[in-house]
């Protein structure tokens, strides 16, 4: 890590330039981390993977999936659910004769319609 002399902000070894000021980071040798700073950051990193870990298992929890300690995903069945007793459905009444408002309104008004538009284009 190397850290601008000027504005102290940190920078990774890729970096030449600092992106906030605009000195020159090459000639400034880079930063050595201590034990401590490196303890702190595996320390910071080990939580967030139990953390990561925990949400992990718990998805696997909630989509039925057990994971056994040797790796292997292990698909386990859903609980049964009691079935339901539906109840019927109502079914519409289809009445074989149609009255005369329904076929004018639903046929020849679309069908008049669709002439007017297709006249008014041209």
């Amino acid at each position: 890590m190397r850290i601008c002399p000027q504005c102290k902000k940190e920078h990774d070894d890729t970096c030449k330039v600092c992106l906030k000021c605009g000195v020159q980071l090459s000639e400034i040798g880079t930063l050595a981390i201590s034990g401590d700073q490196f303890l702190k950051f595996s320390k910071g990193v080990d939580m967030e993977f139990q953390k990561i870990n925990a949400r992990l298992n718990a998805i696997e929890k909630s989509i039925y999936i057990e994971t056994s300690t040797s790796g292997k995903a292990k698909i386990i069945e859903a609980p049964k659910v009691a079935k339901v007793a539906e109840a019927p459905i109502p079914q519409a009444k289809k009445s074989e004769d149609k009255d005369i408002e329904s076929t004018i309104g639903l046929v020849w008004l679309n069908r008049i319609g669709l002439l007017a538009l297709f006249l008014g284009r041209k």
